[in-house]
């Protein structure tokens, strides 16, 4: 399946901004006296983990779509809905089961520095907010209103 447009964007978006907190990551490291290779493998790891971890949820999602085109609205058929649920739930299942396993072979196979490896699976969802706050800035500045 091809991804669409807005699901490589958005998975951009991500990349951007994991890795720019990935490195603020590495600085605070680097200041505290804990930087080493593993620590830098580890944030790298890490963000690349996490941001593939985003772009298959955006595949997921463009699969279930594009699969049940009938599941808003008052005419939304309940077992499509139930269906798409399922897909969703298989798929986060199996991205966490992954997800877990990959971590556990960095930490034990590559003895990557673990708080690095860790760290970065919550970026995009910091990344998620911070463009949340920017849109609604820009809303905001756009309309003269405050919301």
């Amino acid at each position: 399946m091809k991804p669409q447009e807005a699901v490589v964007k958005e998975t951009g978006h991500i990349a951007i901004g994991t890795l720019i907190l990935t490195a603020v990551m590495l600085v605070v490291f680097a200041i505290i006296g804990r930087f080493s290779l593993n620590v830098l493998f580890g944030g790298l790891y890490g963000s690349a983990l996490a941001v593939a971890n985003f772009f298959f949820l955006g595949l997921t999602v463009q699969r279930v779509a594009e699969s049940a085109p009938k599941l808003q609205g008052e005419e939304a058929d309940p077992d499509a809905v139930k269906l798409a649920k399922l897909k969703m739930r298989q798929s986060y299942m199996l991205r966490m089961l992954l997800g877990i396993g990959l971590l556990i072979l960095a930490l034990a196979v590559l003895k990557l520095n673990w708080i690095a490896c860790v760290c970065p699976l919550i970026f995009p969802r910091i990344t998620i907010s911070a463009m949340d706050v920017f849109k609604r800035v820009r809303s905001v500045k756009g309309s003269g209103e405050i919301k």
